[in-house]
């Protein structure tokens, strides 16, 4: 069985990322200028609207509104969303959102 694949006509385009970044996958790729200014590098980081929408599922899943759920159920709940998360995004210069993540 083929799968035919479509593009999107209006997405495709060409980026000069040392000019702009761009958000890729969740991820936000720019090009960064070393410590010391001569050597540069690609970074890569979770973009900020991933970060959010992780935000707002916890929130979700911890609204009042759902008291009435078991403990464990919920822990597992958050427990399989944030380790799904985790597992996408580990990629790129995460250690410092991972961090906010836990806090």
């Amino acid at each position: 069985m083929q799968r035919l694949i479509v593009l999107n006509a209006k997405k495709p385009r060409l980026v000069d990322i040392q000019q702009s970044g761009l958000r890729f996958l969740g991820l936000a790729l720019t090009w960064r200028q070393g410590r010391h200014g001569w050597n540069h590098y690609p970074n890569v980081e979770l973009h900020h609207k991933s970060l959010k929408k992780l935000r707002d599922g916890i929130r979700e899943k911890l609204n009042r509104s759902k008291l009435w759920r078991p403990v464990d159920e919920v822990i597992s709940d958050l427990h399989r969303e944030i380790k799904g998360w985790a597992g996408y995004f580990h990629y790129g210069n995460s250690t410092r959102v991972m961090g906010k993540v836990g806090h």
